[in-house]
């Protein structure tokens, strides 16, 4: 495994991750720690849900190095092969964290310091002690925070964890479910939120997958019919069948069942590894509706918006709405051009400076490079719209 490096920067701490063979070591400034070797041995203290690791002293600086199991993987590297139910069941599975709010041992619950096992079990990798080792504090706020920045980093596709651990949630989509998460007024609330949704997404999907449509059965049974006479033919499409357009044929069903209940994050769920361009026009309607309406824009923008979304749409409109959704702001930007439409490539240029401007893997000087370069286009387009903040109408 090649070296992967992590940064963390929270609540005025941060830690520097390095991820290499098997190992995540982290090193924090003598400067930062408040005690001997020994005492720091404390917070290496077994657990359940904690990576084994040693401590050690180097010169200037205190290195923790922990064991990560090679079943184990990141949540960048889970949440896009997750099904809604993996990612809930995830998501609850992390409530168990809540033990340490009043432990000596304090946690970070971020991104770049939790792996999960098979069955979901969250670990946490570097761990501080009060008042001692960074996170030298751990308040039910901040452990709140974090839950909650999590639940929308998974279920919403956010990119800006450490704005929302801070509580800024503007970027958010607004559905019922993340307003529910924004809103909840404790650790024990959102995990509530979050057992409900995953009982619901187990019922449907229980239910979707007792649906057995008719044309499947008539298919089956002209096969059986045929096979004598064409086994060949029919292996081939049988394996078609099996393996591309039943499953294909099902996720549309449940799309459209999911669009007819407003439930839009089951719509981006049900469609999240199809292709917008192989997908129907309807279901491009579809999603491209369920995008709009989980967007982080106000009521009457979206009003605006969906005003010129329709299944009569230009197919490029459709998957603008769906890349942009996605988060795949060139393609988006790519579409807008072909468009020629102004205003949504003045919103896609804002969308970019925002993503340049919460990428904690950038230098210094690329961010700055990045950031001076989309607020030039930014400030261009906006003269040609005649100063609108971001392409769209308020």
């Amino acid at each position: 495994m090649k070296r992967v490096e992590k940064t963390i920067k929270l609540n005025g701490d941060e830690l520097h991750l390095q991820y290499e063979n098997g190992k995540i070591t982290v090193a924090i400034s003598r400067a930062q720690v408040s005690a001997a070797k020994n005492e720091l041995e404390a917070g290496l203290t077994p657990d359940a849900n904690l990576l084994s690791g040693t401590v050690t002293v180097q010169g200037d600086n205190v290195i923790w190095t922990y064991q990560r199991p090679a079943e184990t993987k990141t949540i960048d590297e889970l949440r896009k092969q997750l099904s809604r139910v993996e990612q809930l069941a995830l998501l609850s599975n992390l409530a168990q964290l809540e033990k340490f709010e009043q432990s000596r041992v304090t946690v970070l619950i971020h991104p770049n310091n939790l792996v999960f096992d098979e069955s979901f079990v969250p670990f946490v990798v570097h761990r501080g002690l009060r008042d001692i080792v960074p996170p030298k504090t751990l308040t039910a706020e901040q452990l709140l925070s974090q839950y909650k920045a999590f639940v929308l980093y998974v279920i919403a596709n956010q990119r800006d964890f450490e704005q929302m651990a801070q509580g800024d949630f503007n970027r958010v989509r607004r559905t019922s479910f993340n307003q529910s998460i924004i809103e909840a007024a404790d650790f024990t609330a959102v995990k509530a939120f979050v057992d409900k949704a995953l009982a619901t997404e187990r019922e449907r999907t229980r239910a979707t997958n007792d649906i057995v449509p008719k044309r499947r059965y008539r298919f089956y049974r002209y096969g059986f019919y045929t096979a004598l006479v064409a086994v060949i033919a029919l292996i081939g499409v049988t394996v078609y069948f099996t393996a591309f357009k039943v499953p294909f044929d099902d996720r549309m069903q449940a799309s459209q069942k999911s669009y007819l209940s407003a439930d839009y994050d089951a719509v981006i769920n049900d469609l999240k590894h199809d292709q917008p361009a192989k997908l129907p026009k309807a279901e491009q309607y579809i999603l491209a509706t369920a995008y709009i309406n989980t967007e982080g824009l106000s009521s009457v923008q979206k009003k605006n918006v969906l005003k010129n979304v329709s299944l009569q749409s230009d197919q490029n409109y459709l998957k603008f709405w769906i890349y942009n959704g996605r988060g795949d702001f060139k393609q988006a930007l790519s579409l807008a051009q072909y468009i020629g439409d102004n205003q949504l490539i003045l919103y896609i240029y804002t969308k970019l400076y925002e993503e340049a401007n919460t990428n904690t893997s950038l230098t210094g000087d690329q961010k700055q490079t990045q950031l001076a370069k989309y607020q030039k286009l930014i400030d261009s387009y906006k003269k040609k719209l005649g100063g609108s903040a971001n392409g769209l109408s308020k």
